[in-house]
């Protein structure tokens, strides 16, 4: 009785022999795998035979005869050097814009680097170094110590993204697409691989060489090189490596001895796409629950805008010239940078040079933003070294962001209280003449979000985009007050945790019916306000019609803008002799200074809240219309 499949004693020792099955002969003129165990002890000749099973069933799956015919291969060097082209294409457009030539001679050695390292992949698989020492061609770049150092860590890099199951799944992915194959065989993988490795180093030599015109006669020649030197490619595969054994073998008599090489010290397979596009999204779905939807919409679009600046597709390639190269180029781009439907689908090196006429007040992100979007890239860096992925060590932030050229607090100045009154004598809430004519008088009230949601953030403090999106359950009654109970809810999130509170409805609101108003909704408080795509949000669509409200009815509107209601309010409340700081924290939604206001102590009473949101100033102009809900 054998003690494991496949397995048998030949005189002392344990043999391991199998059949190969006929859909594999193609690839071999034996019929049998044969290899000696090199052991007399049952227990491991079993692990052993197990460990051969495996690799033999991979192995076979290798030599089948599913292989690239000619045509296929010219498609997939030709896809793979037209979008490698655009890549470097597009950094350089970038890079014209740059300041800095040093960036530039950075980026083409770095090109020329990962030329040579494709190569060396592509002729040697997984034992390819980057040693001039074994490489005339090598020799003759004569490359500075530190160059050869760089360019070793590329080549490590690249050998572990190689074999990484993310590489696999984007490989097979484009593969289909580009070939229409529905399956993709473990023996197609290693020729596409190999493929890639050549058209990489087609591309950046046709840039270099100013030829990226004209890669038909490289792509040509290289798929006849294939084509003639057909054979198994098996180099790049690793089998794992027998546990070693005193013991000598007898008479080893082996057909085909599969390789075992060890694997390489610290080369670790990471099952994550290093992609910072897929980075990203799987960053954002981390954080759906604790960060605002219009928080992770500007992730998704600082990300974007990053990797069309950069290039990168591969976040471990990220240098500390690609962020400086970024943040450039962030102040050279127009302040209203694709804010228009046209200007979306607009390459970046046409906006570029559009923007290059533009005056310089109209042009570079403000200082906020540009740390804004830094602060964005830190977080997309954490989650890729949380993930494994090894990232430069030199790679600085902090040294890019912009020094504030005022404080945060005076970025936007606030409404006055005689501006509130004004702004609300406007007849979008005294009376005008339809939906469409809002800003013209007439005798119309049309109590929608337009009218709803401006009036209850100046009298609550309120983000809009906390009141736009509520529903109908978010208005609560609290020990007998009315109440925002303002949480996450299937609209929108909030911006942070100590923005979770409860806000009692101020006394006017309740007199002009917005419970009423309620009573009258099934789900959402104001669903004409619902986004109509996934770039807007709720609160959105009353933009327009309050700037030019405001254009109307305030003479003095510098640095006044939607959220200037917000700190209207945060005034009136600080203001005031009577109102305790923490009150107006937790009405306003912020955390409160000191470890002893953010640490310890409960929530305000509702009655002291109360009382808080009371001292905000009714507005004079809706007098007229209080108690008289039921004629609109």
């Amino acid at each position: 009785m054998t003690i494991a499949a496949h397995v048998f004693r030949r005189g002392a020792v344990y043999t391991w022999r199998r059949r190969i099955p006929r859909t594999c002969r193609q690839s071999t003129k034996t019929a049998y795998i044969q290899v000696s165990l090199m052991t007399r002890e049952p227990e491991l000749a079993r692990r052993l035979a197990g460990i051969l099973h495996g690799e033999s069933v991979h192995l076979f799956d290798l030599m089948r005869s599913d292989r690239l015919t000619p045509e296929e291969t010219r498609k997939w060097l030709e896809h793979v050097v037209r979008e490698e082209i655009a890549r470097i294409e597009r950094r350089k457009l970038v890079e014209l814009e740059s300041s800095n030539l040093g960036n530039r001679a950075e980026s083409k050695l770095l090109d020329d680097l990962a030329a040579q390292c494709f190569r060396l992949l592509a002729e040697h698989g997984k034992s390819a170094t980057f040693d001039p020492q074994t490489d005339q061609i090598l020799a003759e770049k004569e490359y500075s110590p530190e160059t050869l150092h760089r360019a070793q860590e590329m080549m490590d890099l690249y050998k572990r993204d190689f074999q990484s199951v993310s590489r696999h799944a984007k490989t097979c992915a484009i593969a289909r697409d580009v070939l229409g194959d529905k399956e993709i065989s473990a023996l197609r993988y290693v020729e596409l691989r190999q493929l890639f490795m050549k058209g990489k180093v087609i591309a950046i030599e046709a840039v270099a060489q100013a030829a990226n015109q004209d890669v038909a006669p490289a792509v040509a020649a290289t798929r006849d090189e294939i084509v003639r030197a057909r054979g198994p490619a098996f180099d790049l595969f690793s089998p794992s490596t027998l546990p070693a054994s005193s013991e000598a073998p007898t008479s080893p008599q082996s057909a085909c001895k599969p390789e075992t090489r060890p694997q390489a010290p610290g080369q670790v397979e990471i099952p994550y796409d290093p992609d910072p596009k897929e980075i990203c999204k799987r960053l954002v779905k981390n954080k759906e629950k604790e960060v605002d939807s219009k928080g992770l919409n500007q992730l998704v679009q600082v990300v974007d805008v990053f990797t069309e600046i950069t290039g990168l597709a591969d976040i471990r390639e990220l240098r500390q010239h690609h962020l400086s190269l970024y943040v450039e180029t962030l102040a050279q781009l127009p302040k209203a940078y694709r804010k228009s439907p046209a200007d979306r689908k607009k390459p970046l090196s046409e906006i570029l040079a559009e923007a290059a006429k533009l005056p310089p007040e109209k042009k570079g992100m403000a200082t906020n933003t540009i740390n804004r979007n830094l602060t964005f890239i830190g977080m997309l860096l954490q989650k890729a070294s949380s993930e494994g992925h090894d990232l430069d060590s030199r790679l600085d932030i902090t040294a890019l962001r912009k020094r504030r050229t005022r404080r945060q607090r005076d970025e936007r100045n606030p409404f006055t209280r005689d501006e509130i009154q004004a702004l609300f004598e406007s007849p979008l809430w005294t009376g005008c003449q339809g939906p469409s004519r809002r800003r013209v008088p007439g005798n119309r009230i049309i109590p929608d979000g337009r009218y709803w949601v401006p009036l209850i953030c100046a009298l609550s403090g309120a983000r809009r985009e906390e009141i736009a999106g509520m529903t109908t359950s978010d208005i609560k009654n609290v020990e007998g007050t009315w109440c925002f109970d303002i949480r996450p809810n299937k609209n929108r999130c909030v911006k942070n945790l100590q923005s979770e509170r409860l806000v009692p409805i101020h006394s006017q609101l309740i007199e002009l019916g917005l419970l009423e108003h309620r009573s009258r909704k099934k789900n959402d408080l104001f669903p004409e306000l619902r986004p109509k795509s996934k770039s807007t949000r709720f609160g959105d669509q009353l933009d327009h019609t309050f700037r030019m409200v405001l254009q109307d009815r305030i003479r003095d509107r510098d640095r006044k803008t939607f959220h200037s209601l917000r700190h209207y309010v945060s005034d009136v409340l600080k203001n005031d002799p009577t109102i305790k700081t923490e009150y107006k924290d937790d009405i306003l939604g912020h955390a409160g200074k000191g470890t002893g206001a953010r640490c310890y102590g409960g929530r305000t009473e509702l009655k002291n809240l109360v009382r808080t949101i009371e001292k905000l100033p009714r507005i004079a102009a809706l007098e007229p219309q209080v108690g008289k809900t039921g004629k609109r």
